[in-house]
């Protein structure tokens, strides 16, 4: 097992050779090596190919580069139970990585196209994108990072788009009476964009409300552009 102390890493989506949202990214790298002392030195991008684009740094610096998905393709997902660290690497994107990559190549050998990372009954996470819920009462809940899901860039993207619709937001425990009551689950990331959840565990989930999803991927559509 990687010690996650080693390293701290994050993920950019290079687009037309520019790196999406690079501000937030930096910004959440640093407070995340802050936290477990590790030093980020200046950083030179590889811009030259659009892809979504890793960066690591421990010892040394690591790029990696590889193929984007297509943005805010609907999502299938299975559950599974969510890898648990000491209380002061929560929400941080460690060097012991594997449980989330082990939860999504679950999800891919169930057929599915994303896992939804539970604990004590409520989802804390997604393998690679944090899920939010539109509630039947016109709400938005979110499961903040202190139950063990990473900070999103992309949920930070998009929350004044969705405060500014009218719609408030939430922090609180996304159960299962949440979820089956919702109208709408939408799965936030820069590999994924702001993606549709139409089913977990091959069970539907939601109504035929666009609204939420809607919203994210407009005020998605701008960040990036910027």
């Amino acid at each position: 097992m990687s010690n996650p102390r080693d390293e701290v890493f994050t993920t950019i989506r290079v687009l037309d050779g520019r790196a999406c949202m690079l501000d937030l990214h930096l910004a959440r790298l640093r407070v995340h090596a802050g936290i477990i002392g590790i030093e980020i030195p200046e950083l030179v991008l590889p811009l030259d190919e659009d892809g979504l684009l890793r960066i690591t740094i421990g010892k040394s610096v690591d790029y990696e580069l590889r193929d984007a998905p297509e943005l805010h393709r609907d999502l299938r997902a299975i559950s599974c139970p969510a890898p648990r660290w000491n209380d002061n690497l929560t929400g941080i994107k460690h060097g012991d990585w594997l449980p989330y990559s082990q939860a999504r190549e679950l999800a891919e050998e169930s057929g599915a196209d994303i896992a939804l990372l539970v604990h004590q009954y409520h989802v804390v996470d997604g393998d690679r994108a944090m899920p939010i819920v539109l509630d039947e009462d016109g709400g938005v809940w979110v499961s903040p990072p202190k139950f063990g899901g990473v900070s999103s860039i992309t949920f930070q993207a998009v929350r004044s788009a969705i405060t500014e619709a009218g719609i408030p937001i939430r922090e609180g425990r996304l159960n299962e009476r949440i979820i089956a009551r919702c109208h709408e689950m939408v799965m936030l990331g820069t590999g994924v964009g702001a993606a549709r959840l139409l089913s977990i565990d091959g069970e539907r989930v939601g109504t035929n409300s666009t609204l939420l999803s809607d919203i994210c991927r407009k005020a998605l559509t701008e960040a990036m552009s910027r």
